[in-house]
Parts: C-alpha cells; sequence; structure tokens
C-alpha cells in the first residue's frame, strides 16, 4: 500500500504535468528569482582592475566577485561602463560579464556564459548554456532575462525543465 508521501508526490508530478506548459525550442517559462533595491550597494573584489578615463571604461579581471544587494555575481572577466552623471541615482551604469559566469544568492543558482546588466533596467540578461538550479529543480536553455525589479526570470529556448522528488 502506497504512504502518505508517495501519494503526495504522484498528485504533485502530475500536477506539474498538466499545469506547466510543454517546454520547447524557443518556448519561455517563468519563475521566481529575486528582487534587489534599487538603491543596493555594488561592491567589486577581483584580482586586476583597469580604469580608462577616456571612455569611462573600467576592465576588471581574475576571480571577479561582485556583490549586488543579495546576489552574487562571479565571472572571469568583467567591463564596466558608465557615464558621469552629478549624483549616484541617475547614474547610467551598464556591465558585460564573461568567463564561467556565475550568479547566486542563498536559494538559487544561474550559471552561464556571459551576462549583461543595465541599472536604469535592472535586468541581467544571461546568454549560452544557462542552468538555472534551486533545491531539487533544474532548467537549462540559452538566454535567462532575470528581471530585478520584479523579482522574475524568463528563460528561452531550448528549454528542459527537470523535477526531482525532495529526499527527506
Amino acid at each position: 500500500m502506497l504512504n502518505l508521501k508517495a501519494i503526495n508526490f504522484i498528485i504533485l508530478f502530475f500536477s506539474i504535468l498538466l499545469f506547466t506548459p510543454v517546454l520547447k525550442a524557443e518556448n519561455t517559462t517563468n519563475l521566481q528569482f529575486v528582487k534587489v533595491e534599487t538603491n543596493s550597494e555594488l561592491k567589486i573584489v577581483s584580482k586586476n582592475m583597469l580604469y580608462d578615463q577616456k571612455t569611462n571604461n573600467t576592465q576588471f579581471s581574475g576571480n571577479v566577485i561582485l556583490t549586488y544587494g543579495n546576489i552574487k555575481l562571479m565571472a572571469k572577466d568583467l567591463k564596466i561602463k558608465y557615464e558621469n552623471q552629478r549624483d549616484v541615482d541617475s547614474l547610467r551604469l551598464e556591465f558585460y560579464a564573461s568567463g564561467d559566469v556565475v550568479i547566486q544568492n542563498n536559494e538559487q543558482k544561474i550559471s552561464g556564459d556571459n551576462a549583461y546588466f543595465n541599472k536604469q533596467d535592472e535586468e541581467i540578461i544571461l546568454t549560452g548554456n544557462i542552468i538555472y538550479s534551486q533545491e531539487n529543480s533544474l532548467v537549462t536553455g540559452q538566454r535567462l532575462v532575470l528581471d530585478l525589479k520584479e523579482g522574475t526570470a524568463s528563460i528561452t529556448g531550448p528549454v528542459t525543465t527537470t523535477f526531482a522528488p525532495r529526499k527527506n
């Protein structure tokens, strides 16, 4: 006879199958990720830094770790471009990360080949070999957009989603 945990798992599994859209090439799925306060501190640690005053570009290389609110981004290289404004709130900031890019918070982890961030849009766009993991779930795709204002993530394909039962 089936125990209560097995019955609950079966119900959950078939609910996911019935109410989750089939994820194929070029489909999009929305995932809850994380919200970040737009006035959060931005901190960068790396082995090397090169600043070009003419272009307002800063290049960080070697084990780059960027912390923004409760999100941590790690990559081999990070290029930051900004336009000098009179106050910090109107600072126009963009960054490009490349090489083994990983973004994580306490519960979720996303990896990809490259990442782009625009402070005005409060979005991080990852491209290439995306892997999103949370607890026992895994989603893979080719492009992921993190909306830091809304706390959502959208992955486009081909998308593969794997749900595994929780281990007790």
